[in-house]
């Protein structure tokens, strides 16, 4: 529908729908071009895959590397160079991608992105904070229980992401979801049982693989109008 304004008699102008028919119809008898009323494509079509191929794509990776050290692949040590990409890639640029989310409208979206945005970002300090010995580690008293406690909170977290994406999500990012539950869960119980742990980091592995799956999927499809396995509704 347009619109048109038509002076009534003895009175103001006053807002009038008219049909598209219509104004073509009075542009002609007028002599004026007629008006367009074809819409230009919505610019969200396009922005909320992206901004999931960008937040899945960084917290994949980040992930990714997180698990090289807690499956025991690499030395303990290879913490210090996940460090800065879990402030930057897992943190800055998830962020970036939930404001993205949010300002298209995409809630679940950007609910995600931000949390675990947030979870990266609070990672890294207090890893930072530990080498800088402002923190206490794990042989302080006590830290067992407090990274347990960390972790269930986002375990918990994790679930309400599945919870509500399983009905409108693709197999595969409801299949991270999931998968990144069981891995916080299970990576919770490390300081009490190492074997518990170690399973925790592969499923971990697992998830965060099919977080960078579902973000390189989505840009095939986008890309290439290629549908990968698992990313139907």
């Amino acid at each position: 529908m347009e619109t048109a304004f038509d002076e009534l008699e003895g009175g103001p102008a006053t807002l009038k729908f008219s049909s598209s028919r219509s104004v073509h119809k009075a542009s002609a008898v007028s002599g004026a071009a007629p008006v367009s009323t074809v819409a230009p494509p919505p610019f969200s079509r396009r922005a909320e895959p992206a901004c999931n191929v960008v937040g899945f794509m960084a917290c994949g990776l980040t992930g990714v590397l997180l698990m090289y050290a807690n499956t025991g692949w690499v030395d303990k040590a290879f913490i210090e160079f996940v460090i800065p990409h879990a402030l930057c890639q897992g943190g800055v640029v998830q962020l970036l991608a939930a404001i993205w989310s949010l300002v298209r409208g995409h809630m679940l979206d950007a609910t995600f992105h931000m949390l675990w945005g947030g979870f990266w970002l609070a990672w890294g300090t207090l890893r930072v904070l530990r080498l800088q010995g402002v923190t206490w580690g794990p042989t302080s008293p006590d830290f067992a229980t407090a990274q347990c406690l960390f972790l269930m909170e986002w375990t918990i977290v994790a679930i309400v992401m599945f919870l509500v994406a399983r009905h409108k999500r693709p197999f595969a990012v409801r299949f991270a979801f999931g998968s990144l539950a069981v891995a916080l869960a299970l990576l919770a119980l490390t300081p009490w049982t190492a074997a518990v742990g170690k399973i925790g980091a592969y499923v971990g592995m697992l998830s965060s693989s099919s977080f960078f799956y579902a973000g390189a999927a989505q840009l095939m499809f986008e890309v290439n109008s290629i549908r990968w396995w698992g990313m139907s509704a």
